[in-house]
């Protein structure tokens, strides 16, 4: 889960550090750039769909909050044998970035909602998960705060089956 490291936020194995100075004190910014992710099965540790998309996040660095979207998902089913790298399920909205504290270092975390998966065949809804609870976590960095990096987890259901969507993103202005 999501915690803090002993040299910065971390967020699972990943661990994200700003090198020197603060964030900037005053202003906004915009970040955009690109999320990648799987999904892994809670029970088994199973990789099953590889997914990637767009990110943008937006902070105001006066309050200090941040809040974003992750948009356009797409993935493949690599479970296989042979994985098939075609899209075979669509999106049931985006994963919202709900507004979070960005700490004194850049670093930020807070909740991930929405980013229902929708499995359908000939134009048929078959399944849709549902999402329980989610998680994001990152810092910002590069010079004067131009760049973001970071980390999601989402949990979903589907068919009784639960299983995590575990993401990274990231952006620059």
């Amino acid at each position: 889960g999501a915690g803090e490291g002993s040299a910065g936020p971390s967020f699972r194995a990943g661990e994200f550090t700003r090198v020197a100075g603060a964030p900037p004190a005053s202003g906004t910014a915009i970040f955009v750039g690109g999320y990648v992710a799987i999904t892994q099965a809670r029970d088994t540790g199973d990789i099953g769909l590889s997914l990637a998309g767009d990110v943008q996040l937006v902070a105001d660095f006066g309050t200090a909050t941040i809040s974003g979207l992750i948009s356009n998902r797409y993935g493949f089913d690599i479970s296989g044998p042979p994985p098939v790298f075609q899209p075979l399920f669509t999106f049931g909205g985006d994963v919202v970035l709900v507004a979070t504290a960005i700490d004194p270092t850049g670093g930020f975390g807070g909740v991930a909602s929405g980013g229902a998966i929708l499995i359908s065949k000939g134009g048929s809804l078959v399944s849709a998960s549902a999402t329980s609870n989610g998680s994001y976590r990152g810092i910002i960095g590069g010079q004067d705060g131009a760049d973001v990096a970071g980390g999601v987890i989402i949990d979903h259901v589907q068919n009784g089956n639960a299983f995590q969507e575990v993401g990274v993103f990231i952006a620059g202005q």
